[in-house]
């Protein structure tokens, strides 16, 4: 803690960026959790980083990297080296995470306590603390020009002021500049693992090829008088070989002594190994037969509509539950707490879960009916209908669905079906789809109307948080993904 003057007041400050190594009896008072210093917000210190857009933020997440600028990093960068160290500070902010979750490695040009700032947060974005400044500002350098690429995981549990953590320092793979680069990351003592691993497997490789063409020679293999050229090269060129065209021939049967047969309808049993076995689909849970369907289920099917129900109200694992919904399970040691098994990051707030999923049974499996009796279901269980179902479906197989529909309820139970679609289609407001149980309308029918023709841009849809989502008919059309039919795209 540093005391500035300012007039005859004396103004303590502290430096969030420094060492915890010695830690003040202030930072042993805010020890359990208690708000950082000087009264600087979560915001203010947002505003030290370098200012980017949502969208960039989230590119931030998904890769795990202080930057994203780059594109097809994992082609042009390779690994250099693991450096341990710390996160110092973590008594100051909320964020919260565990041993071998990734977390987000960030620069904090803007830091008035240290240019060189870097911090780290959850993938969350919640503020976990900052690297120590020594290494800081060996790192500083080389991340603002994206020499260097980091990426961190922690790799030891949290302590009171800090935690252990790698961060994984990745480089250029072109060979000129990946010399100059070793050189100074020498000079500045940052570990070469990567690098020196990379070349003695290379050094293995070349040795090992070596023997063996010896080998071959000797056993004859060869033929006499043919001529070899070596070209041995560099660490960083490879292992090159050329041979004259007077090369041994493999005769017909031992080509087929050492081949294998392939048929291709083989590759449909290669993927069941992956999938559930028949033991497990066989004692999934079946859902009660839906009052107000006509037509008897078989019990397949009654099985797919409990997982239907399942996936559009998930809950979270239940104490003491070893059961894993959407990638979370619950600690038995802490109820509170759940983990995400994916990025092994921990909250004790509970998780949102996403509502839905795809149905994926073969043709003629019975489908059109699992979302039928999924649909009165719905309405079943709620004593009203919750609100219109919405079908967007070819136009060929409109009247398909609302036939089947009528053919599947009972009579006295029959859905409010609203086929819209055509010309002498009537002009709607939001509300009046209300009066309705299913909407049926085709792809092209809502991106029309969101868009019409001759637009040059969609208007943008506001979000519950305050935010502007723009749909995939206000991307340009060169990045659109379309459908084979260049009229249509798909709606996300």
């Amino acid at each position: 803690m540093a005391p500035l003057y300012h007039g005859k007041r004396k103004i303590d400050t502290i430096d969030l960026t420094n060492s915890d190594d010695e830690s003040p009896p202030s930072q042993r008072q805010r020890a359990n959790g208690a708000q950082p210093a000087d009264g600087i917000t979560q915001s203010q210190r947002d505003s030290w980083t370098t200012d980017r857009t949502d969208e960039e933020r989230a590119e931030d997440i998904l890769v795990l990297s202080q930057e994203d600028g780059q594109e097809n990093t994992s082609q042009s960068f390779e690994l250099y080296g693991t450096l341990n160290t710390k996160v110092v500070g973590i008594q100051y902010y909320t964020g919260h995470a565990t041993e071998g979750e990734f977390v987000i490695v960030r620069r904090e040009p803007g830091n008035p306590y240290d240019s060189n700032s870097i911090r780290i947060e959850n993938v969350r974005r919640d503020q976990i603390g900052h690297i120590p400044r020594q290494m800081a500002a060996k790192l500083a350098k080389y991340m603002d020009p994206g020499t260097l690429l980091v990426e961190g995981s922690l790799i030891g549990s949290k302590g009171v002021y800090d935690v252990p953590i790698a961060l994984r320092l990745y480089g250029t793979s072109v060979p000129e500049e990946r010399s100059a680069l070793v050189d100074q990351l020498r000079v500045d003592r940052l570990p070469l693992d990567g690098i020196i691993q990379r070349a003695r497997e290379e050094k293995k490789r070349k040795a090992e090829e070596l023997k063996r063409l010896k080998t071959a020679r000797k056993g004859g293999v060869l033929t006499p008088g043919s001529s070899q050229q070596w070209d041995l090269g560099s660490s960083q060129t490879g292992f090159a070989s050329s041979q004259s065209s007077s090369t041994p021939t493999q005769s017909l049967d031992t080509i087929v002594a050492g081949s294998e047969r392939f048929n291709p309808r083989d590759v449909g049993e290669v993927v069941e190994k992956f999938g559930t076995g028949e033991d497990v689909m066989a004692s999934m849970p079946m859902a009660d037969f839906p009052e107000k369907l006509a037509t008897k289920m078989l019990n397949y099917q009654r099985q797919a509509l409990a997982w239907l129900l399942q996936k559009e109200n998930p809950k979270l694992p239940a104490e003491n539950s070893a059961d894993v919904v959407q990638l979370w399970k619950r600690s038995r040691q802490n109820p509170r707490l759940f983990t995400n098994i994916a990025t092994n990051y921990s909250t004790t707030e509970a998780p949102s879960l996403s509502s839905g999923g795809i149905l994926a049974d073969d043709m003629g499996l019975g489908k059109t009916l699992e979302m039928i009796a999924l649909m009165v279901s719905d309405t079943q269980a709620s004593g009203t209908c919750p609100g219109p179902t919405l079908i967007i479906a070819p136009l060929g197989v409109m009247s398909n669905w609302s036939g089947q529909i009528a053919h599947h309820i009972r009579p006295e139970s029959a859905l409010r079906v609203l086929t819209y679609h055509g010309a002498a289609r009537k002009t709607m407001k939001p509300e009046d789809f209300a009066a309705y149980d299913v909407v049926i309308t085709t792809y092209t029918q809502p991106s029309l109307e969101y868009q019409a023709r001759g637009m040059d841009s969609a208007p943008s849809i506001p979000c519950e948080d305050g935010r502007e989502f723009y749909p995939s008919s206000a991307v340009k059309p060169s990045e659109r993904i379309k459908s084979p039919n260049p009229q249509t795209f798909p709606l996300t």
